[in-house]
């Protein structure tokens, strides 16, 4: 009897498929990094440029001015009117500037557009880093000081950029305890690891009544930076160190601060006052880098990892793997990466303290 040989019908075994199936995971699983870096690397070029624009529009505000954007700039209400707000007539919201009624209390409350926005509220895109994740639509919730129990009904937009205070005293006290000798060393004036050259010298602490000048108040000769918590910001001969050595603006992250300052968002002068003392990227948002609490919500880790810890939450963060962008006095833009010696980083945070900076 003469067999037939079987037809084999189209199509693929078992086995073929799987093995297809395999090879696509595989190419996408190397494809897909590849894909996440391009991402972050248009969101880093945008960060970038967001920067520059603050540099142009710092220089533009000087020329007019005569002295760097400070918060409250020339308004009575200082700790009310952060100095980003003051720069928007030179980062084309002029239209949302005039509507801003600085005779109110908390002219950051002004209502400005027929929807009843605030402008707390208003969302302005070229202050915000696209590689930011949280908050919501570009907004966080917003309380009255300290007290979880005031919250405001609207939300506050943030901003992922702010000018430097430098290297400034920004001990937290009994409140939230931080040893930032243990961080940083005792390579500073006092061997405190904070106040790298003594400005605050002869002043008992930076909480209380001492809060002001501690943290730079209106007294220039204890001021750091190129600005003061409140009230006060510098001329550019008054910065000693050279534009090009001088950090101005720094990348934050707020919601990784205090929410008794930072979520006021970014048109709040009490919200936006950072300094370089701080290592870059010193973990303190809630649900990263080992710190606990829900992401985008406030750190429940005690001590510097705390939220609360103004030395180590008010400092430069971002989403950016090693580092941050700083816009310098001179208008340009470095990223500066988070192991920079911390001595050298204290002297880009310092206008007059006469280091010569190297490499970094």
């Amino acid at each position: 009897m003469e067999l037939i040989p079987r037809r084999r019908t189209g199509g693929f075994t078992l086995v073929e498929l799987l093995v297809v199936i395999a090879i696509i995971a595989i190419l996408i699983a190397l494809l897909l990094p590849a894909v996440q870096a391009a991402r972050e690397a248009a969101r880093r070029t945008q960060c970038n440029n967001n920067l520059k624009q603050l540099g142009i529009a710092m220089h533009n505000y000087h020329d007019v001015f005569k002295r760097l954007p400070g918060d409250g700039g020339f308004h009575p209400n200082y700790e009310d009117v952060s100095h980003l707000v003051t720069m928007m007539p030179f980062m084309e919201q002029g239209v949302v500037y005039d509507r801003i009624n600085f005779q109110l209390t908390d002219p950051e409350e002004s209502i400005i557009d027929n929807a009843g926005t605030r402008l707390v509220s208003h969302v302005v895109s070229g202050l915000q880093c696209p590689s930011e994740t949280q908050g919501m639509n570009g907004r966080l919730a917003a309380y009255e000081g300290c007290s979880h129990s005031e919250k405001h009904k609207y939300l506050s937009a943030y901003t992922s950029y702010a000018g430097s205070i430098g290297s400034q005293c920004m001990d937290g006290g009994n409140d939230v305890p931080c040893n930032m000798r243990a961080i940083v060393g005792t390579g500073d004036v006092r061997g405190r690891g904070q106040d790298w050259f003594g400005r605050a010298q002869g002043i008992k602490g930076c909480r209380g009544a001492d809060a002001l000048q501690g943290h730079g108040g209106t007294d220039p000769q204890v001021v750091s930076g190129i600005k003061s918590r409140s009230g006060w910001s510098a001329k550019l001969r008054d910065i000693f160190d050279g534009t090009s050595n001088t950090i101005a603006f720094m990348e934050i992250r707020q919601y990784c601060g205090n929410v008794c300052h930072s979520w006021q968002g970014w048109a709040d002068g009490r919200a936006v006052w950072y300094a370089t003392t701080a290592p870059i990227n010193f973990p303190t948002c809630a649900g990263e880098n080992g710190v606990e609490g829900i992401p985008g919500w406030i750190s429940s880790t005690a001590g510097c990892h705390s939220s609360f810890s103004d030395a180590t939450a008010m400092g430069a963060k971002s989403l950016h793997p090693g580092g941050a962008h700083f816009c310098l006095c001179d208008g340009s833009v470095r990223f500066i990466s988070e192991t920079i010696e911390h001595a050298t980083y204290q002297a880009l945070g310092d206008r007059r303290d006469g280091m010569p900076i190297g490499p970094y």
